[in-house]
């Protein structure tokens, strides 16, 4: 769907670095990653993960190495080895779990070596020369975006909705791990050599901008958040979407930042106790304003959703994940549609209706995120804002009054 919604987005300028011409094509449509002694096992869309992937094994094998991911064959729920990672590898490890099978791995492995043992490795060459500059380094499997850049690492808690924070556990895992990208844990990090990432990926993408952090942590120089402005704005093609808890900083930073209109900022909702921050981005001046309500821990009555344009829903995953109530999210749902607002249902979390069904009354039981899907009263909601009007000024992007 992301990739659909996308279609015909701008391109990077003429003579931009990132601009590499029509390589790639032919791995943009039916074209599959096969294993030489099996049918298909990847789609096109998953290139971008299996390279990753690829270089991981191939340069692990070459140093001698034991095999990188063991644990990923059993299964996709199989904690992942720290060799695993590179210095992009927390949003392709995530990924790998969430999306690659245990076939796939163990075909890509397979291959890599098998081309490796060969002393050249061509399939692997035209995959990445195919593909270089046009598909995402970071792909992320978080359903309302398409990638992931983190130009800062690590936070601190300032809710309960960071209570069970899924990229505190993932990097806390590697402290002290020699050389790791998260040998400090989750620590907050600056990443100066992330910087000009966006800039060299052409194919236009909604970017998630820090899924490892908050861009507005008070420990986030003010001329650095100025940087990462400025390479939004130089990279026109793509749409960042920026999320924060900090809604305070996040309006008086922006009193000295022009966002550009590929920028949408948005706060993370989880009780009305925290509708302040809701009022804190009112008052900035983007191109669409959203509202991230995950995890939902509480109802949500009377949202002040007046120029709020997108409203994402969803509850808790992890072992301790808390049970979201099918009212509370039906009821944000109810108000975004009286609002004119879209509204994304992201997914019910560890906790979903039992037997399937999301009808009133129907028992919370703890089902895992994947079998507990997405569906709410039968269907998936998966409305965005447009990307083309996002860009154009003048344009109504918010919803009405509330009530």
């Amino acid at each position: 769907m992301i990739l659909d919604v996308l279609h015909g987005e701008q391109r990077p300028p003429r003579g931009h670095p990132a601009d590499e011409g029509d390589q790639g094509n032919d791995l943009l449509g039916e074209t599959r990653l096969k294993d030489p002694d099996g049918p298909p096992t990847a789609t096109a869309e998953d290139v971008p993960l299996c390279l990753q992937l690829f270089e991981v094994v191939l340069d692990s094998t070459r140093r001698g190495q034991p095999d990188p991911v063991p644990n990923l064959a059993n299964g996709r729920r199989t904690p992942v080895p720290a060799d695993m990672l590179s210095d992009v590898g927390e949003d392709l490890t995530l990924a790998l779990c969430e999306r690659l099978g245990s076939a796939v791995i163990r075909t890509i492995v397979r291959l890599g070596r098998r081309w490796l043992a060969r002393g050249r490795c061509p399939a692997y060459t035209h995959l990445r020369t195919s593909v270089r500059g046009r598909l995402m380094v970071n792909p992320s499997s978080i359903e309302w975006t398409a990638a992931t850049w983190n130009p800062v690492t690590g936070c601190t808690r300032v809710s309960p909705g960071c209570d069970h924070c899924y990229a505190e556990t993932f990097a806390e895992r590697f402290r002290g791990v020699p050389g790791h990208v998260y040998e400090l844990g989750f620590d907050l990090q600056l990443r100066p050599e992330r910087l000009e990432q966006p800039l060299r990926w052409s194919r236009p993408s909604l970017i998630f901008v820090n899924s490892m952090s908050d861009l507005f942590h008070a420990d986030v120089p003010e001329d650095y958040v100025q940087q990462v402005a400025q390479v939004m704005r130089q990279a026109s093609w793509h749409t960042f979407q920026v999320l924060t808890k900090r809604g305070d900083r996040l309006e008086r930073l922006s009193s000295r930042i022009s966002w550009p209109p590929n920028v949408w900022l948005g706060v993370s909702v989880e009780s009305p106790r925290y509708y302040g921050r809701i009022h804190h981005l009112r008052r900035v001046g983007a191109a669409v304003r959203f509202l991230s309500c995950e995890p939902l821990l509480a109802p949500l009555p009377r949202v002040p959703l007046e120029g709020i344009g997108w409203v994402i829903a969803g509850g808790e995953s992890g072992p301790r994940a808390r049970p979201m109530d099918p009212a509370w999210v039906r009821e944000v749902r109810d108000q975004c549609e009286r609002a004119e607002v879209p509204f994304f249902f992201k997914q019910w979390g560890a906790w979903g209706p039992d037997g399937g069904s999301d009808n009133e009354g129907a028992v919370l039981r703890r089902l895992g995120k994947k079998a507990a899907g997405r569906l709410l009263d039968g269907r998936t909601w998966d409305a965005m804002p447009d990307l083309a009007e996002a860009r154009q000024p003048g344009l109504r992007r918010g919803g009405r009054p509330n009530g």
